[in-house]
């Protein structure tokens, strides 16, 4: 139990300028497993790559670059518009199915037939069986991650068509419009037809797919055309490749291809390597082959050294643009076998690792001349090639860190490697002087459940932010917030490392750092990333989601946790006896998929889940226990919900969102394949104690009326100007032909789904950026939204349920910036930044006073006939004014954090008055909190970073509806990582009131979860050893 407290004195200001927080760690809620990474193959520009991150539970995340935002001339130099927040953000989850994992990933980029169309980006798998499998990505991140010079392809690809009675007909040609067919979580697999597949490898040009298999054979997948098939015999003879190679003995363990070779007929086309190089484990024999793969023959067998007793496993290989080949071997050893001679390298085989120690991944630099490897003693090594005065060249080893608390098993590099890039500037002579576009950034991940970003400049090219005489010029994160502008060395330097503060980018002297394990965004469901956990605010219930199971805890009675937070509060000493929580619920669910969302109504009585393929409805019944005072659930499921939706199979269909109503007599559900929202009506007695269909929308199917506001060819959704349509039960609509919304075939998923406090609007938002308003009342379409710039990760309504501000939204977004908006009116709550003067620290003060004397001087010449028209356009003046202010100082006390904000909650007394809120925004790491304070208190304040929060002793805002606030702003990073922050409900109005808001923290420390981890290789020095 704690308290956050904006005053540390025992008066009943400063009870009300508190929030009690209830700190819970008994929630045994587990992540998964780092087993694989992958990033998108590389294309011109600076832009980041897509990447896939596998998971030991079989899910896989998509997860996109969020970095500074295209700012406007005016605010280029403004830190509130500025973000410190940069890194991957899960986007997209591609649930696993039942008792999968993920082994290995690969992004493939094959040419098409079609040239005109933009190639597709495609992701593979393999689990440990037999089975390959092609997940499709949703479309617009498959064209975001393609590949965009496709000339490197083939002349031949033109000439290549579908052949009938092959295994891709049976999946249809490829369609030349926009549209997929596919939803999320779609699959298709296909045999190895050679036992487990133990590793994969795409062929440099993504014509091909090799798979190292059981009985130690090398299979050829077809990936042209959008094929997904065995390469047949006849048409690897026109592309001088086997589709099956000779058996080595043993399984193979790892696999690549060499580097890609000019085809003799034309010295502009690249065709795919002659040769193949696997590493093979046996019984008896230490050694990797290297394949021709025009024959399919073994050329060369590379002896590696071996332990007198056990033979040695090849875990990892790789080859690079000169044909050097790099092996990563159980022994620990890092070795590099010369191009030509297939021996090692003199001086080039590396202990960088523990003896006995596998070296299970290694990944190669974008330049072709760095490689990196980790293995299971959590350290990653650098090797570079340097010059020497006979011309060959060495190998040496320049650092060695160690990154991870466990086993790493995946690495990754963005921008990758990429041997076609290498192989052209090699025959260009360029090579030498090949710089990356962007700053190489090294990820790795494993069992610590962490992914770890490492800025990775090349050792030739060492990158600096800015000279080491400038270095003063950077303000510390403690003296960031007092800034209100970025200074010139600022600028540059956020242009050169986002990972980190550090002006140094090389392996060796950067800092990097450690991604949150915990979900980082409060989205509906899985798909989006979004929580695991959930507050039943009513009861005191906390619902846990993990993979196949549902979890139920009670916090204890209303009078405990009244009576620690008030005791909290006042200072006094807390008794031994915490709040009695008990578990009331273990719910092993049947279900095809990991459960994708999961929702309890406010009153406890109904709890509906999902998976890919079904949505669930239970009624939850209270059972006293004879032995203990506790009550236990009972769940008996609702037959009739599956009915109203019709169909042969009656059942519902699988859901993205679900979002029971603040009243809990209706249920949003937002099915998952067709983007349809359907509001129920629960059972009661007057329709019969069975589910009823009340509406469906299909708003979302239709493709957005887009502009190009941007100027760039930038597209924007238009926030509905012209449009005057009203859905109907089918979701149609009448509009004029200007703005004619057509429906279509879509797989845009729902990914929030958000009910207003007094029950009259659902917002609803996908991830085509397509932002809803729906009338509950009366059950119609209200009006659209305009897109944001990126996916929300939270949205949320404000709690009071006045006219004022039940209609208010906020939108809380990955780079920390967050904005409010009225649903009813369909227009922003703050003022352009334009309008705002931040151009310096000492014009803030003089700023609000200006904006106070406009805004008086406007009410005294207001002439307007009707004194309640001016009253009410005065107050939304005001309301807009003060919520322009806190979203300035928000954003300004967040631009340091680097952590990703994930959601927002508003606390307090339910009243009409902002002053009486307190708005939350946290992160995985991090809680930051906004009250109204008096413009006297808030010229002394002192704000000095992250600071504890009863440290502040500004008075609360006494003033009414329509005076102007101040705002204070305090951080905190006491509570972390956090799985939830909600507000829990009292019951009791004075009580509540009195008390100011209690919160609910669910924290999951890393410590509680390596108990039940695996012993390490490597636990570091005892004390007293």
């Amino acid at each position: 139990m704690a308290s956050l407290n904006h005053r540390n004195e025992a008066t009943a200001d400063a009870s009300r300028a508190s929030l009690a927080i209830h700190r819970v760690r008994f929630v045994n809620w587990s992540p998964s497993t780092v087993t694989a990474l992958a990033v998108s193959p590389s294309f011109a520009g600076t832009a980041r790559g897509l990447l896939a991150i596998g998971r030991q539970n079989g899910n896989i995340e998509l997860c996109t670059w969020v970095g500074p935002r295209a700012a406007q001339k005016s605010e280029f130099d403004d830190r509130a518009f500025q973000s410190d927040a940069a890194g991957w953000a899960v986007h997209t989850i591609l649930p696993g199915q039942t008792n999968s994992k993920i082994e290995q990933l690969c992004f493939v980029n094959p040419p098409a037939q079609d040239t005109i169309q933009p190639r597709k980006l495609r992701l593979f798998s393999i689990s440990g069986g037999s089975i390959v499998t092609e997940h499709f990505i949703p479309l617009h991140l498959a064209k975001l991650g393609a590949r965009r010079d496709a000339d490197v392809d083939d002349d031949d690809s033109q000439n290549n068509r579908p052949r009938p009675g092959t295994v891709s007909s049976l999946f249809g040609s490829r369609s030349t419009s926009n549209l997929d067919s596919h939803y999320p979580g779609e699959t298709r697999t296909l045999p190895s037809l050679a036992g487990a597949v133990w590793s994969m490898a795409p062929s440099a040009t993504g014509r091909y797919l090799a798979l190292g298999c059981e009985d130690g054979s090398v299979r050829i997948i077809d990936l042209e055309n959008d094929r997904f098939e065995h390469l047949a015999s006849t048409s690897g003879q026109d592309r001088k490749i086997v589709p099956r190679f000779g058996k080595a003995k043993g399984k193979v363990i790892s696999l690549c291809w060499g580097p890609p070779v000019r085809s003799s007929r034309s010295s502009s086309k690249r065709t795919d390597s002659t040769k193949k190089l696997a590493s093979s484990d046996h019984n008896t024999l230490s050694t990797a082959v290297v394949w021709d793969a025009s024959t399919g023959n073994i050329t060369t067998k590379l002896a590696v050294q071996k332990n007198r007793t056990e033979s040695t496993i090849v875990w990892s290989v790789a080859t690079l643009p000169d044909g050097t080949i790099v092996t990563g071997d159980s022994t620990g050893r890092v070795t590099f076998f010369d191009a030509r001679t297939r021996i090692p390298i003199p001086e080039a085989t590396f202990r960088a690792h523990a003896a006995s120690s596998d070296v299970l991944a290694l990944c190669i630099g974008p330049d072709g001349k760095t490689v990196y490897s980790a293995g299971v003693d959590q350290k990653v090594a650098e090797y570079t090639k340097i010059d020497t005065s006979n011309g060959r060249g060495r190998w040496i080893q320049i650092a060695s860190r160690r990154l991870h608390a466990h086993d790493i098993r995946a690495l990754a590099l963005d921008p990758p490697y990429s041997p076609l890039d290498a192989t052209q500037a090699i025959a260009n002579g360029t090579h030498a002087n090949a710089a990356p576009s962007r700053l190489p950034v090294l990820l790795s991940g494993g069992v610590d459940f962490n992914l770890v970003l490492t800025p990775a400049s090349p050792p030739s090219a060492i990158v600096k932010a800015q000279k080491s005489s400038t270095l003063a010029s950077i303000p510390s994160a403690k003296a960031k917030p007092n800034k209100a502008t970025l200074n010139k060395v600022e600028q540059e330097h956020a242009s050169i490392n986002p990972i980190s503060s550090n002006p140094l980018t090389t392996f060796a002297d950067t800092t990097q750092r450690r991604v949150p394990f915990v979900p980082t965004a409060a989205r509906g469901g899985l798909l989006g990333g979004g929580s695991v956990a959930a507050l039943c605010p009513s009861k005191g219930w906390i619902v846990l989601r993990r993979e196949q199971s549902i979890g139920i805890w009670d916090l204890g009675s209303q009078s405990e946790l009244l009576s620690v937070a008030q005791a909290s509060q006042a200072g006094e000493p807390l008794q031994q006896q915490s709040p009695s929580w008990a578990k009331l619920l273990e719910m092993e669910v049947k279900v095809d998929s990991n459960l994708v969302c999961v929702a309890i109504s406010h009153d406890g009585r109904y709890l509906a889940f999902s998976d890919l393929f079904e949505t669930k409805l239970f009624e939850l019944k209270q059972r006293r226990r004879p032995d203990s005072e506790p009550v236990e659930l009972e769940p008996k499921k609702i037959k009739s919900f599956g009915k109203v939706f019709g169909g042969q199979e009656r059942i519902a269909p699988s859901a993205s969102a679900l979002k029971f109503s603040p009243d809990s007599t209706r249920l949003v559900v937002c099915s998952l394949t067709g983007a349809y929202i359907h509001v129920l009506e629960l059972p009661s007695q007057a329709n019969g104690d069975s589910c009823k269909l009340l509406r469906s929308f299909g708003h979302h199917r239709r493709a957005a009326a887009i502009s190009n506001a941007g100027g760039a060819g930038e597209q924007r959704q238009i926030a509905g100007r012209s449009s005057k349509a009203n859905g109907d039960s089918n979701g149609h609509a009448q509009s004029t032909p200007q703005t004619d919304r057509v429906e279509r075939s879509t797989t845009t998923i729902i990914q929030h789904a958000e009910i207003s406090h007094d029950g009259a609007w659902l917002s609803t938002m996908s991830s085509d950026l397509q932002h809803h308003i729906f009338s509950l009342d009366s059950l119609t379409y209200g009006r659209t939204l305009s897109s944001p710039s990126s996916l929300p990760s939270g949205v949320v309504f404000h709690p009071s349920t006045s006219a004022r501000f039940s209609s208010m939204l906020t939108l809380v977004f990955a780079d920390n910036k967050v904005e409010f908006w009225d649903v009813e009116s369909g227009k922003e709550l703050t003022t352009t930044p334009s309008n705002v003067d931040t151009t310096a620290t000492h014009k803030d003060e003089q700023s609000s006073r200006n904006q106070r004397k406009r805004a008086n001087h406007s009410r005294s010449n207001s002439t307007t006939t009707s004194k309640k028209a001016t009253t009410a356009a005065d107050s939304r003046t005001t309301l807009v004014e003060n919520l322009t202010t806190l979203k300035q100082s928000l954003q300004l006390r967040l631009s340091p954090l680097r952590d990703f904000a994930i959601s927002a909650l508003w606390c307090g007394d339910g009243s009409g008055n902002l002053a009486n809120y307190t708005l939350v925004v946290y992160g995985a790491t991090w809680i930051c909190t906004a009250r109204a304070a008096a413009a006297a208190a808030a010229q002394q304040e002192d704000a000095q970073g992250d600071i504890e929060m009863q440290d502040s002793s500004t008075l609360p805002a006494t003033g009414g509806a329509g005076a102007l606030l101040e705002w204070t702003i305090r951080t905190t990073a006491k509570y972390q990582p956090l799985l939830l922050v909600a507000q829990l409900a009292v019951e009791d109005a004075a009580e509540a009131a009195a008390a100011g808001g209690h919160l609910v923290v669910v924290e999951r420390p890393y410590f509680e979860l390596a108990k039940k981890l695996p012993a390490a290789f490597h636990r570091g020095a005892r004390y007293g050893a």
